[in-house]
């Protein structure tokens, strides 16, 4: 019984640390959903890598900003830019570490090269302006250093225009990484 009285004091001292600003990097991969992706790049999966930034608006809620950019090159190319903004909400599951919830909006930029029949290639260029993101994460923070190793899930969402209910730019994004937290304010 004093184990767990002990282990819920050690996660309530852990979650009432102040809060402060974290950078991230991360890496994984993306897995666009779009029917015929495959068709022209081979599989419905690529390497992402992106940076990410909180910004507390309490103990454990952030106001949370992320860039990812997707690409593959096959014989036609594809890069993706996608910007999530929203919040993020951090749920002490054990001393160091946090399940987080997340979810707002995304915002898709793609540029494709689709190799045509005579050797040449075509370029379209294409914006997912009305888009939504959410995920889980996971993160274990580091005992006495101000960074934590996190895992990533995100759902994107996000759409050419309102009248299309599937979106031209949906897909998940499965990255690793590390997040660096900036020393907290100094009360005055």
């Amino acid at each position: 019984m004093w184990v767990l009285q002990i282990g819920s004091a050690a996660v309530l001292a852990q979650s009432l640390q102040p809060a402060s600003v974290f950078l991230s990097v991360n890496g994984g991969v993306y897995t666009p959903e779009g029917s015929d992706f495959s068709d022209y790049y081979g599989s419905n999966i690529g390497p992402t890598f992106g940076v990410a930034v909180g910004f507390p608006l309490g103990k454990r809620l952030y106001l949370y900003g992320k860039l990812s950019r997707f690409f593959k090159n096959t014989e036609n190319e594809i890069e993706m830019w996608i910007t999530n903004a929203g919040l993020k909400y951090a749920f002490p599951i054990a001393e160091h570490t946090f399940l987080e919830v997340m979810g707002g909006f995304a915002r898709a930029g793609v540029e494709e090269k689709i190799r045509q029949q005579d050797g040449s290639y075509s370029t379209s260029k294409g914006v997912g302006i009305f888009g939504l993101f959410g995920g889980l994460a996971i993160e274990q923070r580091l005992q006495n250093l101000p960074l934590s190793i996190t895992g990533e899930v995100f759902q994107n969402i996000s759409h050419k225009d309102l009248r299309n209910l599937m979106g031209d730019f949906d897909g998940t994004n499965i990255t690793i990484g590390v997040r660096y937290y900036l020393p907290p304010p100094k009360k005055k």
